[in-house]
Formats: structure tokens, sequence, C-alpha cells
């Protein structure tokens, strides 16, 4: 029974507000939340940190592999509607795209994602749910940890903030 409350894999999403047309993406494990926000070495946020497009990123909490292949998926998606249309691919668009796929599996696809991204109309950020519910707000957390680092959020974020406040 005490190696539940051991459990350190599960993970917490945050992305820090927006500034000035850009955004700041973060992703942490449950362990590091209060301590080492920010300390965490470069190469496992880059591995956690899922590639849309160029300036669209996604991270996400629940199953890996669920979340991993999603991102892959809508990635791919996003690159041929870029290519079909002629244009920049929006952020609202990689939203919908991932939405409605997570719509669709009503919830048996573990993904619970944050896209982050700035595109023609500026900054967005926004939370999706396994069941395909979406949130669009000003900062987001998504995951095991989400509650404590929306409480933080609340407490100390403003829209002026920069990166090291």
């Amino acid at each position: 029974m005490s190696d539940v409350f051991s459990k350190t894999a599960s993970s917490s999403v945050q992305i820090h507000g927006q500034q000035k047309g850009t955004l700041l993406l973060t992703k942490t494990a449950r362990r590091f939340l209060f301590s080492t926000l920010f300390a965490i070495s470069r190469l496992t946020i880059e591995r956690q940190i899922h590639y849309i497009t160029q300036s669209i990123r996604c991270c996400g909490a629940g199953t890996a592999a669920d979340t991993e292949f999603t991102t892959a998926l809508i990635s791919s998606n996003m690159e041929l509607h870029a290519l079909s249309s002629g244009r920049k691919p929006r952020v609202v668009t990689a939203m919908t795209m991932l939405k409605q796929m997570l719509f669709r599996y009503q919830g048996h696809v573990g993904a619970a994602l944050v896209l982050g991204g700035v595109d023609s109309t500026g900054p967005h950020l926004f939370t999706i749910h396994p069941h395909g519910s979406t949130d669009k707000l000003p900062y987001v957390t998504m995951g095991s940890g989400s509650l404590a680092a929306m409480a933080v959020f609340e407490s100390g974020w403003k829209p002026s903030m920069n990166v090291c406040q």
C-alpha cells in the first residue's frame, strides 16, 4: 500500500502566461513541482514537449503512448493542411483537429493536452481534455499536479510577467 504514495512517474504540465506575443512552455514531473520547477534538464523538456508545427507545440499528461501518437498524427495532418491550403497553419486549427479526434474516441485515448503556439492572430493557449472538451485561458495546467500548479498561477500570475518572474 505504501508504494501508491511514492509514485513519481505521473506528470504535470504547465504553460506560463502570454507576454508580448510569446509563450513559455514547461513540463515537469510531480516530484519536481515545488522544489525545482525550472531546474529540469533541457533534454528532458525537449522529449516531453511535442512538435506540432514550427510555431505550435503540445505537452501532454495521461498515457504517454497516447499522447505521443496523438500529437504525431496531428502534426502530420497539420503539415498536409498547410500544403493543401498554401498558408501557415493556425493554432485553433490544431486545437480543432485534436478535440475532434479525442471526442471521436470518447476518452478511450488517454491524452490530456496543453496546446500552445503563436500564429497570425497572436499567442494562444488551450487545454484539451481526453473527452474532447477545450478551454482557452491566459495560463493553463494539466495533469496530476495541475491543482497545485493552478494555485501557484492564481496567486501570483500577472498579465505583464516576464520569464524571470
